[in-house]
């Protein structure tokens, strides 16, 4: 299944970032799939971006703790930009989503990964799953990466195993980490993929596998 409004994971909030720098970090550009587009952010995307984050269900299994203003929205895409890499996934010229990266450490060549999709009516059709692809292979191939790590909320099944056929692994499951609404903690799930198993996962997805 897709990474879709149901099945989000990974945080666009992280631990310290180190971003790279301008001689090691290629210009945000447009990064194409087969049927998606990862573009970066235009001033015409923020009022959609509020409305998938201010979406109940986005809102839980992002792990996002408040309701966002435009204003928000502007900041927060502002510090994304300045600290990591950001982009729309739009297919036939449609945004439906948000993926990126960020949490950039230059010395061990990693960084994190988050995504997810604000048009419920785009499941079951694997978009998700293409555009983490095509991310990891701007990771891997044009920054130099040598590992891309994310952490979700262990509730998240299905976007676990979205990331799973994407080449991460699971490496550690932190117990009661996200107060819920319920007033229970929910644990979060870490996981972290190589360029080697990325390439494995790119090419079962290019070969038809499901």
């Amino acid at each position: 299944s897709d990474v879709c409004s149901s099945d989000l994971l990974g945080s666009d909030v992280g631990r310290a970032r180190v971003d790279l720098p301008g001689a090691h970090r290629p210009r945000m550009t447009e990064l194409r799939g087969p049927r998606v587009l990862l573009r970066p952010t235009r001033e015409e995307d923020l009022p959609r971006i509020l409305a998938w984050q201010n979406h109940p269900e986005i809102a839980r299994w992002m792990d996002y703790d408040q309701t966002f203003t435009l204003e928000d929205i502007r900041a927060s895409e502002a510090l994304a930009r300045g600290q990591g890499r950001p982009f729309v996934i739009e297919v036939d010229g449609r945004a439906i989503g948000r993926i990126g990266l960020n949490a950039f450490q230059e010395r061990d060549a990693t960084c994190s990964l988050y995504v997810f999709i604000g048009e419920a009516d785009v499941g079951g059709k694997h978009l998700g799953r293409e555009a983490i692809l095509v991310l990891l292979g701007h990771a891997f191939e044009d920054l130099g990466m040598r590992l891309v790590e994310l952490w979700g909320l262990a509730g998240n099944e299905r976007a676990l195993h979205t990331y799973e056929r994407c080449g991460f692994r699971r490496e550690a499951r932190l117990r009661e980490r996200s107060l819920r609404s319920e007033g229970w903690y929910e644990d979060h799930v870490v996981m972290s993929v190589t360029r080697p198993e990325y390439e494995i996962a790119r090419a079962a997805f290019s070969a038809g596998a499901e």
